[in-house]
C-alpha cells in the first residue's frame, strides 16, 4: 500500500487562496474545482494495475457517479 505524498485543491473563483492546511479535498462535479493527490511510485517497481479508493465524508445528492478504472 502506498500512501499520498501530496495533495492539493484548486478554485477557478480563488486564484490566489492556498489550501495547504486543509484537511480535507473537495470533489463535488464542479469544473472550477479540482483536487489533487500524488504518489511516488519510482520506488515501487513495474506496476501493472492501480486502484485508487476515495470514500465521502458525507453524503450529497451531487456526488460523481461510480467508475472503475485502473
Amino acid at each position: 500500500m502506498l500512501t499520498p505524498e501530496a495533495d492539493a485543491r484548486v478554485e477557478a473563483a480563488n486564484p490566489n487562496t492556498n489550501y495547504g492546511n486543509a484537511s480535507t479535498l473537495i470533489i463535488d462535479g464542479d469544473p472550477q474545482r479540482e483536487s489533487y493527490v500524488r504518489f511516488n511510485v519510482q520506488c515501487v517497481g513495474t506496476i501493472q494495475q492501480a486502484t485508487l479508493r476515495l470514500f465521502a465524508s458525507n453524503g450529497t445528492t451531487k456526488a460523481p457517479r461510480s467508475a472503475r478504472g485502473s
